[in-house]
């Protein structure tokens, strides 16, 4: 029988916790920003220093979409539509979930003064059950820059 050290077993555990979807997550670093509970509270370097003068600004249609009740393996996907309103070109650095079950699609390019555009949420709902509460995080060259976007809704086990 071969012992595996204690420092090994650690080490697998603290990247079994990272790694894992969780409801109930606790302070972490991700992405170069601080995750508190599953939402983004600050990143590195703050976004909120921006140069005097930018002016870029989103405007959501909507923020929060609510999928009602779906079956456990369900896929759900939202698009979340937002204008720049401000007179700087839009610029996202990061959009992403607290969870690997979650994925959004940003746009990679600047978004000009005016225009529309939108970012797509695909939530997979293999091995949920219960109410889900999906949130992702949208950092730009806004302020502030964080924007949250939510997924809420319930999972259901399919009756047979």
């Amino acid at each position: 029988m071969r012992l595996v050290p204690l420092s090994t077993k650690i080490l697998l555990s603290v990247v079994f916790l990272i790694s894992s979807c969780t409801q109930g997550e606790k302070d972490s670093q991700e992405n170069g920003s601080f995750v508190r509970d599953g939402e983004i509270k600050a990143s590195y370097p703050p976004k909120d220093d921006l140069p005097e003068g930018t002016q870029s600004k989103i405007e959501w249609e909507k923020t929060s979409y609510d999928f009602g009740t779906v079956s456990t393996g369900d896929i759900v996907e939202y698009v979340f539509k937002f204008k720049n309103t401000g007179t700087d070109p839009l610029i996202f650095s990061n959009v992403s979930a607290t969870c690997g079950c979650t994925v959004p699609e940003w746009p990679k390019h600047p978004i000009p003064p005016g225009e529309s555009n939108q970012i797509k949420v695909v939530f997979n709902t293999a091995g949920k059950t219960g109410t889900q509460l999906k949130k992702i995080s949208v950092v730009a060259n806004t302020n502030p820059s964080i924007s949250t976007l939510e997924l809420k809704g319930e999972v259901q086990t399919p009756s047979l």
